[in-house]
């Protein structure tokens, strides 16, 4: 009776000291060097018995068959998210089964500019996330995700929100762009901007269009709540708005200088041919420009022009806009005349 008992007994410590090995020992088992750190990716939908094989495969484990052992002996078989993963030289198994289970995946900071169009940001995407942007540009004119987020448009420009987001290395085109969707749509639960909208008895959809051209015109952000105040004044004249971002959005392959030929473009996009605010927004604005859109300044400006130093001259009269204009041309010449000598 002694002997089976204590064969038992070395038995169980033997799996003992092997369960202990097994989590505490180095991660790269199989004597094969890895870079001091590495990618690993588990895709969504694996079993523990696929990545285990993958490990394998890539060199991180000797065994396959021993790491789902060490899963099963933590209780871990399912709890392992997909993701990249970065994994150091001097993991133990235990390490690593943990950062699977608690999703400690690669992440990526991205910062989106305020002022992008669409199809720019996809591209800018496509650069720092690797997604597929022809699908983030197929997803932006989607008639039923147009109306499932309840969107009066025929495309998303406008309703995309530029600003740092971060994403998980592997991220999807459409994980992407419901992701800035959700955020633009977010900025609207701020009741000061509901209340604008009411103050000023206009809808989400003008407003937006509003802050795209705001953003579109301002350099310098104490600028912005002046040129919303601008282009409401001009509105509430019935002008033109004259505004260059909505050219510079008819305008394939830009940003560029804008041209006279530009202005004769027949779009309702072109606010030097048509009055009123265009169809919809001609870019993406951010949360200071919506700010601006419904909080303008009180003013008689109608006019403005650059000053040659990042900012705008402001001016009441077609007179006083006259020679405002006569100033920057004059201060534009020497450097129009240094480009040309470049090129």
């Amino acid at each position: 009776m002694i002997r089976p008992l204590l064969w038992v007994a070395g038995a169980g410590l033997v799996l003992g000291i092997t369960g202990f090995f097994l989590l505490t020992g180095p991660v790269n088992m199989t004597g094969k060097s890895t870079p001091e750190e590495a990618y690993f990716r588990i895709e969504k939908g694996m079993t523990l018995r696929q990545v285990a094989r993958d490990l394998y495969r890539q060199g991180y484990i000797r065994h396959a068959q021993a790491f789902v052992i060490a899963a099963r002996l933590t209780g871990r078989t399912e709890d392992i998210r997909a993701g990249f993963y970065t994994i150091p030289d001097n993991l133990t198994v235990l390490d690593l089964l943990n950062r699977f289970a608690e999703g400690e995946v690669i992440t990526r900071q991205v910062t989106i500019p305020e002022g992008l169009t669409a199809r720019r940001m996809a591209g800018l995407l496509k650069k720092r996330l690797g997604i597929d942007s022809l699908e983030f540009m197929q997803l932006f004119s989607d008639r039923d995700l147009l109306k499932r987020y309840g969107i009066p448009a025929p495309t998303f420009e406008g309703y995309l929100l530029p600003e740092t987001h971060e994403y998980q290395l592997g991220v999807s085109a459409s994980e992407v762009f419901t992701s800035l969707v959700e955020a633009a749509l977010k900025v609207w639960e701020d009741s000061t901007l509901t209340e604008a909208l009411t103050r000023m008895k206009i809808t989400r959809h003008q407003a937006l269009t509003m802050a795209s051209i705001v953003e579109g015109e301002a350099r310098l952000p104490h600028e912005r709540t002046i040129i919303s105040g601008l282009y409401w004044n001009r509105i509430k004249r019935n002008m033109q708005l004259q505004a260059d971002p909505t050219i510079q959005y008819l305008i394939k392959n830009g940003p560029r200088r804008v041209l006279y030929k530009d202005l004769e473009v027949d779009s309702p996009y072109n606010t030097y041919k048509y009055r009123g605010l265009p169809p919809g927004p001609v870019n993406n604005p951010g949360r200071d420009a919506i700010v601006a859109a419904l909080n303008p300044d009180r003013h008689d400006f109608i006019f403005m022009v650059a000053d040659g130093h990042g900012g705008h001259v402001f001016t009441r009269t077609l007179s006083e806009h006259a020679v405002a204009k006569d100033r920057y041309d004059k201060i534009m010449a020497p450097r129009r005349k240094e480009l040309r000598k470049k090129q």
